[in-house]
């Protein structure tokens, strides 16, 4: 009797001692299922992320190709005619259509505006571009670009550009600051992938527009030459086509 008592004892002793460092094995298995649920969720955030974000910027870009980007033509203007509008937010937007136009060149500078206000709506970017004798220049050196958010093209240039040019004129009116209206989700996912130092062609319209709500109005209005300079110097267009371009 006395030795089963003892040898009872024992089994206890020892059996205490493993189940006090062994877990539980439904503690291990709850845990294993909290881990894989936040997994699987931190996954699905990801992807759903990752496709928004191909949804608003990817998109498949027209190309066409040229000989030489410094046989590129020069802006085209046809005089037009016609009024259109839509409703953004709780304004009421107006165009009147001036001319059609197309620009073919060199993009040297891109703005990018928060929507804060209503013009900031319906034009986003800015486009910087650059067409005929400017070209076949190395701007890098010879000239320098910036927009500083306030809607005005801010660029310098070296006098050796202007021998080799012959005039001023020749520098600044082969350039232009272009106020870009998006006629399209498409044509805004289009100028969201354009870049400094693509080669581009925008067609469109040059555009007057107005604006108004309950609270305030206000016009917008292009410019028709291009050989204005300073305020009002820049073009309004309403584009709807964006092209890049790339060498045969």
């Amino acid at each position: 009797m006395f030795k089963r008592k003892r040898k009872e004892t024992e089994y206890m002793q020892q059996s205490e001692v493993g189940e006090y460092f062994e877990p539980p094995k439904e503690e291990m298995s709850r845990r294993k299922k909290i881990m894989l649920a936040v997994i699987s969720l931190s996954m699905v955030l990801v992807i759903g992320f990752s496709a928004i974000f191909f949804s608003m910027f990817y998109v498949k870009k027209e190309y066409d190709y040229v000989s030489a980007f410094t046989d590129l033509p020069d802006p085209v203007q046809i005089s037009s005619s016609g009024e259109f509008s839509q409703a953004v937010d709780d304004y009421e937007i107006n165009y009147e259509i001036k001319a059609e136009y197309t620009i073919t060149g060199l993009v040297v500078e891109k703005y990018y505006y928060f929507p804060s206000s209503i013009v900031n709506k319906i034009s986003r970017y800015d486009l910087g571009i650059v067409w005929g004798p400017l070209l076949g220049e190395d701007l890098k050196d010879a000239m320098k670009f910036k927009n500083k958010g306030n809607r005005f093209l801010h660029y310098t240039y070296k006098n050796s550009l202007i021998s080799k040019l012959g005039s001023r004129e020749a520098i600044v009116n082969s350039l232009s600051n272009n106020h870009m209206i998006h006629s399209s989700d498409y044509i805004l996912k289009c100028l969201r992938n354009v870049r400094e130092g693509d080669y581009i062609q925008v067609k469109g319209y040059l555009v007057y527009m107005s604006y108004s709500n309950a609270k305030s109005r206000g016009t917008w209005n292009s410019s028709l030459s291009r050989t204005d300079h300073g305020d009002g110097a820049c073009e309004i267009i309403y584009v709807t086509s964006i092209t890049w371009l790339k060498l045969k």
